[in-house]
């Protein structure tokens, strides 16, 4: 059995025995006298409890020894050995943590213990003292009494010496209770190697927060998510609208990337250049833009679109498609501003380049200079290499003028321009895209090679003689070689109108002119103030 020794040492301690002692009983005397006070307690069973010794199954080595001190603390000791002749001699050691320390001697006439460690020790039910002598005493009392701590339950306030192992065992609860671990102040709880956020605020206006890990703190903690945990930014198969809600870029490059799930690899995701897409790209084609070097000639780069400015030329430039090339590649250009006075021409870069199956190696294929013109030509044969054009951009010149001026005073049988008329006429625009009208003298300037859709009209200022004739007719004005006219011959005296329209394929910087031409002279040609007026319309077609 275990006991608990109770001793206060300040003076020598013995034991001695008693009359009228029972059995289950015994007394201790203090103070060396045999009258001197007793303290009574139940400890178990003895014939003879004057006499303790060794031999004794109530006082027995792993016992404990403990002094109540002035200060009103407990200390605990624990009996390591008893001398079985002589006085008694208990050779006592400080309980619990004694590494390093000498053990005590508890014998008959010792004044006191010198060394001691401290714990504070309560005793239930408590003992009862009895005249004790000073402030010393010793009792002993039997640990199957209930007077013990025999649980960890009955410590209220338990603190690990070490950690603890759970042996393989489990830290359970019983009828459903929590498990509470729970830090002091900002402590934070340790799981292995997670240390978790333990002393953060938890309450409604936490919902739907998820547990996530923060690096620089190396903390887990509460944070909130996107959506109630949904990702907000996500695309969904049974969602309309949210491609259409993303940004948009105006100008994607052959850089930009696309996923994709791979058809020919399980459908797995993967991601692609835009430049690498079948029909786009090196042997595919893709158009960049890139602006060209001001006032020069360009050379085409493959798949990319030069952007040339007219407004800046000092003279006429080309461009030359590249001189090499492979199957599905493409290049282009195009002008961001219109000229009146120069152009740029396209051509091919070299004999046995084609375009759409003719060589402009020498001679352009066309020309730009209206704003916003523009073309792409396609490699269809990398030998040549030879083009065919993708995208023709290019604008129709058009030209809507009137005689808003009427002219008068012509020659009898001569041909005459409404604007050298002895009265002159004057010209007046209704549209002249490409700048190819000039109202001065009524000429138009093809400033490129092209079919051209060309109508006339003139109507007769002053009244005709019977029979008289009335003619007009279109002629090139730098060869005076008239291409065509119309005539009228009046039936009575009356105004007279004569008209034609003409396609013609002309060349480039060719020039066309209106004249009018009377038998009697002096006919002149019907401003639009008339009921019936002269005009010019032409029109480019490719």
């Amino acid at each position: 059995m275990r006991h608990f020794l109770l001793a206060m040492l300040l003076a020598a301690v013995s034991f001695q025995s008693a009359s009228a002692q029972v059995a289950g009983q015994y007394s201790i005397s203090f103070g060396g006298t045999a009258s001197g006070p007793n303290y009574t307690g139940v400890i178990g069973t003895f014939t003879d409890p004057s006499v303790l010794s060794y031999a004794d199954t109530d006082v027995d080595v792993g016992d404990f020894v403990a002094e109540k001190r002035s200060d009103g603390t407990i200390w605990a000791w624990r009996i390591t050995a008893i001398n079985s002749t002589g006085p008694l001699n208990i050779n006592v050691e400080p309980a619990g943590d004694h590494t390093g320390r000498a053990a005590a001697n508890l014998q008959t006439g010792d004044a006191a213990i010198a060394e001691m460690v401290g714990t504070d020790v309560s005793f239930v039910p408590p003992l009862t003292l009895h005249g004790i002598n000073s402030n010393l005493f010793s009792a002993f009392h039997n640990l199957n009494d209930g007077a013990a701590l025999e649980n960890v339950v009955e410590d209220t306030t338990p603190q690990l010496g070490g950690s603890l192992d759970v042996n393989s065992n489990k830290i359970v609860s019983t009828s459903n209770g929590n498990i509470d671990i729970e830090p002091n102040g900002t402590g934070n709880v340790l799981l292995g190697n997670v240390t978790i956020d333990a002393d953060q605020t938890i309450g409604a206006g936490q919902d739907n927060y998820v547990m996530t890990y923060d690096n620089g703190s190396g903390l887990v903690s509460l944070e909130a998510a996107a959506g109630g945990g949904t990702d907000a930014a996500a695309i969904h198969d049974d969602t309309a609208g949210e491609i259409a809600a993303i940004t948009e870029k105006g100008t994607p490059i052959s850089a930009d990337l696309l996923i994709i799930e791979d058809s020919a690899s399980g459908n797995v995701k993967k991601r692609v250049q835009i430049g690498n897409l079948p029909g786009v790209g090196s042997g595919g084609g893709y158009i960049e833009a890139q602006n060209a070097t001001a006032d020069s000639n360009v050379t085409g780069t493959l798949n990319k679109k030069d952007i040339c400015d007219p407004s800046g030329f000092s003279a006429d430039r080309t461009y030359t498609l590249p001189s090499s090339a492979s199957l599905n590649d493409r290049c282009g250009v195009g002008v961001n501003s219109g000229s009146a006075s120069f152009e740029l021409l396209i051509k091919t870069g070299g004999v046995g380049s084609l375009i759409d199956g003719v060589d402009y190696s020498t001679n352009e294929w066309s020309r730009l200079f209206i704003a916003g013109e523009n073309a792409t030509f396609l490699c269809v044969d990398g030998s040549g290499p030879k083009w065919i054009v993708e995208e023709d951009g290019r604008k129709p010149c058009i030209v809507d003028a009137y005689l808003s001026t009427s002219c008068d005073g012509e020659t009898a049988s001569t041909w005459t321009v409404p604007t050298a008329a002895a009265t002159p006429g004057a010209w007046t625009e209704n549209e002249d895209r490409g700048g190819v009208f000039n109202t001065s003298t009524g000429t138009f300037v093809a400033r490129r090679a092209s079919r051209y859709q060309i109508s006339f009209q003139c109507y007769s200022l002053n009244v005709l003689a019977d029979q008289a004739l009335y003619r007009a007719r279109m002629i090139d004005v730098s060869s005076n070689v008239f291409l065509w006219d119309t005539r009228v011959n009046a039936a009575g005296s009356n105004n007279q109108i004569t008209r034609a329209t003409r396609a013609r394929k002309m060349v480039a910087d060719a020039s066309l002119q209106l004249q009018y031409f009377s038998s009697q002279g002096s006919r002149g040609m019907a401003a639009v103030a008339s009921s019936e007026y002269s005009f010019i319309t032409i029109a480019e077609k490719f």
